[in-house]
């Protein structure tokens, strides 16, 4: 980029502390939005993905991205579930960027 031909470059431990400042930032937001889906109990339709570990199924709602956003974490003991299956789910809890449920009502 042209930028990168500049002189008097912002030093990088600058960087390095405004990058963290800008994350510390962000997720106390995500902490916040996730918060209110909780004491509101958000329903989601969400799309089961799979098995996360032994104890977790892992799915998304239209408003998460692989790769970029977290997913929709639920009890593999809760209910079968079925992988593409749509199911609602009710928002229980949240951890950092994931939203914790149980399934309200599906497959769909």
């Amino acid at each position: 980029a042209y930028s990168s031909r500049l002189p008097n470059h912002v030093p990088e431990d600058v960087k390095e502390e405004r990058y963290h400042r800008l994350m510390q930032a962000q997720l106390d937001t995500v902490r916040r939005k996730n918060q209110a889906r909780v004491d509101k109990k958000e329903r989601f339709e969400v799309v089961i993905e799979g098995l996360q570990d032994e104890n977790t199924i892992t799915g998304r709602y239209y408003g998460q991205c692989p790769d970029i956003d977290g997913n929709v974490l639920l009890d593999v003991n809760e209910s079968s579930v079925y992988a593409g299956a749509r199911y609602w789910v009710e928002v229980t809890d949240f951890d950092e960027y994931d939203l914790i449920g149980r399934i309200v009502d599906g497959p769909h």
